[in-house]
């Protein structure tokens, strides 16, 4: 799957695509060598329990191939990612025990803020 992306009215390109791979040292090496091949221009981790767990390799192959990564939970910032961008789940969790703890002192759920800090 390949496409172009055009950022809004401006000259900026990028290419989208998707690689396949098996889950083991050779599949993702060679993912990696198609990437460069392709000229692909950063690589954005997908959210699947068994690339969290090559965590360590990934972060050795987009050093080793010079792309810029994005993920998409901080765990991988945290174990030495470049970029994370997504929810925080430990912030939601948060709310989520502010809304049980309103609930259980008697607040009717239809009447707690959906959205709005609480």
């Amino acid at each position: 799957m390949d496409a172009i992306a055009q950022a809004g009215g401006g000259g900026t390109q990028a290419k989208i695509g998707e690689i396949e791979t098996q889950l083991d040292a050779k599949g993702l090496e060679r993912a990696f060598q198609i990437a460069k091949q392709k000229q692909v221009g950063n690589y954005d981790g997908p959210l699947l329990r068994s690339f969290s767990l090559e965590r360590k390799r990934l972060f050795e192959l987009t050093g080793k191939h010079r792309l810029p990564a994005i993920y998409s939970q901080k765990e991988y910032l945290e174990a030495g990612g470049l970029m994370s961008y997504g929810a925080d789940y430990d912030d939601l969790y948060r709310r989520a025990a502010l809304y049980v703890d309103e609930i259980l002192k008697g607040a009717k759920p239809a009447d707690l803020p959906a959205g709005d800090d609480v």
